[in-house]
C-alpha cells in the first residue's frame, strides 16, 4: 500500500497538480487583472504573434512553479535539476533545432508541392521582414522554454522516475491529447504525436533537445503561415489545418512528417548506443 501511494498515486497527483496550476490557472490568472490594467496590454494581447504578454508572464510562472515544485516537494537544490545537468547544453540545443527546422520545412514543402497551400505573393519587404522575425523569435522562445520545464522537464521527468521511461511518455501524450480536444480533433491528435515524439527525445538527450525542436518548429511554421511575409490560401484545412485560426494548427500532412522524423531520431538513438555499449 506504501508503495502504491508514493510510486503511483503521489506522481500522478504532483504532475495533475503542477498541469493545472501552468495551464488553467495562468489563463485564470491573465483573465483576472483588472480591466484598466488588461486596457494597457490589450494591443500586445491581440497581436498575432500569440499574445506577447501572456507569453511571458507564462514563461516567468513556468520557472516559478518548477523552482517551487522542485525545492519544496522533490527537496532537490536548483543546479541538480533537469535544466542543469546537460554537460552539452548549447550543442544539445542546436541539433534538436536543426531537427525541427529539418522536419517543419519538409511539412511546409510538402504542403506546397501537393497544393494543399496555395502562395498567392510574397512581400519582401526588409522592416516587415526583421519586425516579423524578431516577434516571432521571441515569442516561440518564451512558448517553447516554458512548456517544455512543464510537460518535459516536470511532468514527465517525474513520471519516468517512479514509472519508467515508456509509461511516462505514453501517459504524458495521452493526456495531452485527451486535453487538446475541446480545441479540435486535429489538435488533440497533433498534441498527442508530438507530445509523443517530443517525450522520446527529451529521454534520450535532454530537455535542451526538445526546448531546441520545439522553438525552431514553432518559429518557422508562425514565421511562414503569419500572412504577413507569404500570402496563402488553404485548400484543404484536413490535411494541413486551419491555419488562418492558428498557424500551429495541424493537419493529416503532419502524421507521415512526424512518423518519418521518430524512424530517424530511433535511428540515430540506436546506433548511437550500440557505439557507446561496443566502447
Amino acid at each position: 500500500m506504501s508503495y502504491f501511494l508514493k510510486r503511483i498515486l503521489l506522481p500522478l497527483f504532483l504532475v495533475s497538480l503542477f498541469f493545472l496550476l501552468f495551464y488553467p490557472a495562468a489563463d485564470w490568472i491573465l483573465e483576472s487583472f483588472p480591466y484598466h490594467f488588461r486596457l494597457g496590454l490589450d494591443p500586445l494581447l491581440e497581436l498575432d504573434s500569440g499574445r506577447l504578454a501572456g507569453r511571458l508572464f507564462r514563461f516567468l510562472w513556468a520557472i516559478l512553479l518548477f523552482y517551487l515544485f522542485e525545492r519544496l516537494i522533490h527537496k532537490r537544490k536548483l543546479h541538480d535539476t533537469v535544466l542543469f545537468r546537460p554537460a552539452h547544453k548549447f550543442r544539445t540545443f542546436f541539433w534538436g533545432a536543426f531537427f525541427g527546422g529539418f522536419l517543419v520545412l519538409s511539412l511546409i514543402v510538402l504542403s506546397v508541392a501537393t497544393k494543399t497551400v496555395i502562395i498567392r505573393a510574397v512581400h519582401l519587404f526588409p522592416g516587415e521582414i526583421i519586425s516579423v522575425t524578431a516577434l516571432y523569435l521571441i515569442c516561440m522562445a518564451l512558448t517553447a522554454i516554458a512548456e517544455e520545464i512543464v510537460m518535459r522537464g516536470y511532468i514527465v521527468e517525474t513520471l519516468k522516475e517512479n514509472w519508467g521511461t515508456h509509461w511516462a511518455v505514453w501517459i504524458s501524450a495521452i493526456a495531452f491529447g485527451l486535453v487538446n480536444l475541446g480545441e479540435s480533433y486535429h489538435y488533440a491528435y497533433t498534441a498527442f504525436l508530438g507530445a509523443l515524439f517530443l517525450g522520446y527525445a527529451y529521454a534520450w538527450y535532454g530537455i535542451y533537445y526538445t526546448i531546441g525542436f520545439h522553438f525552431m518548429w514553432d518559429f518557422l511554421e508562425s514565421f511562414f503561415y503569419s500572412n504577413k511575409i507569404f500570402i496563402y490560401k488553404v485548400n484543404d484545412s484536413f490535411l494541413v489545418g486551419n491555419k488562418m485560426i492558428t498557424p500551429d494548427e495541424e493537419g493529416f500532412l503532419v502524421l507521415p512528417i512526424l512518423l518519418i522524423g521518430f524512424a530517424i531520431l530511433l535511428a540515430v538513438h540506436k546506433t548511437e548506443w550500440r557505439l557507446t555499449e561496443k566502447n
